[in-house]
């Protein structure tokens, strides 16, 4: 029992350490993506008639 839980411990840390650069590069990819679709969203309400101001 001790030596399987040390074990999946082990692993599970050399695992971490490849992990953590998987989830920094993914972090990167969606704050990518993020900016993109803010970017898309801005320019489509540019595209997007502006509404008549009522006070002349």
């Amino acid at each position: 029992m001790i030596l399987n839980r040390d074990r999946r411990i082990y692993i599970r840390a050399l695992r971490g350490v490849g992990r953590l650069q998987d989830h920094r590069e993914q972090v990167r990819g969606r704050r990518r993506s993020l900016s993109k679709r803010l970017n898309w969203t801005q320019r489509s309400e540019r595209k997007l008639p502006r509404p008549i101001p009522s006070s002349p």
